[in-house]
């Protein structure tokens, strides 16, 4: 059994590793809009952001799966069932699923 104060290092760990992937989530959406904007406008395209985009995109959906993982896996560690928090576990799911097809579809 991991100590208690393992547990409450871990899951602050958990929670800012996924507040730095969001926030790369926002960078990758901003990269997005920017692309978007340039194809409308029919400006130049900038293959650097393009680039970066489409470099970035299935790292991040690597990354906030495997947040969701090491969330559930402390869970599983600290309280000896998945299912502790049940609305925490639907929206990390429900955000895999959504990042699952997001990578699928852009494929």
């Amino acid at each position: 059994m991991i100590a208690r104060e393992w547990m409450d290092l871990l899951r602050v760990l958990h929670g800012a590793y996924n507040t730095l992937v969001a926030l790369a989530f926002l960078y990758q959406g901003w990269l997005g809009m920017k692309i978007r904007k340039a194809g409308r406008t029919g400006g130049a395209k900038d293959f650097g952001v393009i680039k970066r985009h489409r470099g970035n995109g299935p790292v991040l959906a690597l990354l906030g799966i495997l947040g969701y993982v090491a969330g559930a896996t402390l869970i599983t560690i600290d309280k000896g069932h998945f299912f502790e928090y049940r609305v925490h576990h639907l929206v990390g799911f429900a955000i895999v699923i959504l990042l699952a097809t997001t990578f699928l579809v852009s494929r």
